[in-house]
């Protein structure tokens, strides 16, 4: 009798207990769902993109791009992009095709629905417009207008059918500066301390050479490599030099130096050789610039003379 009375005893004790976890479980669950409810509605919506354009690159053969003042005309042949009006510009491929790449696959941030009439959002009279033709001659305009907010502006590729905002970003790409379209040469990261040897020659004469550290005089090779490492081609003034017109700048073979510098390459630590040719000095609105062209190049840039004295001779 005792055995079952105890029996009765236990189970009335689990029984309640069971109920009561299970109670337990439900409230902490309820209590997770109004959580992530109540949170879920301090999120702000996510915005997803919406594409305007996806063309195939590869298909492209011209774009033309206005701001209304200037035009510019870009063709490509044989993989390569060229200016309409000067094949010969030395065109910078790589930004060309990130340009061509932008406008060929563009995605908005917003879509207008029942849009207003087009002068509503400047694009009865763009402040853009690009065109971009394929291999089978079809266009596809796109029509930049006035700002949306504080970064997007107002943008349709199909005559105002559709409008769209699209990020301030776009309007990087078109660039109109020819100085911003040419691909420049490289000159190298040459330091006092990674400049091994120089050689300066004129007309087949040395004028001055440092064969290296130990050999030559240390202090002067330190001073040539931090002279180089000022050298900045970023103002090219002829991208397309004929022979015929290098005195002019003191760049033919009898006026010009050369310079050969070998220096360790930062990154490999490996020699390399770097030839580059120094014209005459100038001044210009008071600044006083020499001309410089890398071997093998046709384009003729000038720098600042205050940090190249001594590649000058002065």
């Amino acid at each position: 009798m005792r055995n079952r009375d105890a029996m009765k005893k236990k189970r009335s004790i689990v029984v309640p207990l069971g109920v009561g976890i299970v109670v337990l479980l439900a409230l902490v669950a309820l209590g997770a769902w109004f959580y992530l409810q109540w949170q879920q509605k301090g999120e702000e919506p996510k915005t997803q993109s919406l594409t305007v354009i996806q063309l195939n690159t590869e298909e492209l053969r011209k774009i033309t791009y206005t701001d209304f003042q200037s035009t510019v005309t870009l063709r490509k042949k044989k993989g390569k992009w060229y200016r309409a009006k000067n094949p010969d510009f030395p065109l910078d491929q790589f930004q060309t095709e990130n340009m061509v790449k932008a406008f060929s696959q563009i995605t908005a941030t917003s879509m207008i629905a029942d849009p207003d009439s087009l002068p509503s959002y400047g694009l009865m009279n763009p402040m853009y417009m690009i065109t971009l033709t394929d291999k089978r001659k079809n266009d596809t305009v796109v029509k930049i207008g006035n700002m949306a907010g504080a970064s997007d502006y107002y943008l349709t590729a199909d005559e105002g059918k559709t409008i769209y905002t699209v990020g301030s970003h776009l309007l990087g790409f078109l660039v109109f500066n020819e100085k911003d379209l040419l691909q420049k040469d490289l000159f190298p990261a040459i330091s006092g301390a990674t400049l091994k040897s120089i050689t300066i020659t004129r007309n087949g004469k040395n004028i001055d050479v440092c064969p290296n550290e130990s050999a030559g005089d240390p202090e002067k090779l330190v001073t040539y490599g931090s002279e180089l490492s000022t050298i900045r081609l970023d103002d090219c003034v002829n991208y397309h030099a004929d022979k015929g017109q290098l005195k002019a700048y003191g760049l033919d073979e009898k006026s010009r130096k050369e310079v050969t510098a070998v220096y360790e390459d930062a990154q490999t630590r490996e020699k390399r050789t770097h030839v580059f040719y120094m014209g005459k000095p100038f001044q210009e609105e008071g600044v006083e610039y020499v001309y410089m062209q890398m071997v093998g190049s046709k384009l003729i840039y000038k720098v600042y003379l205050s940090g190249v004295q001594k590649l000058v001779g002065r």
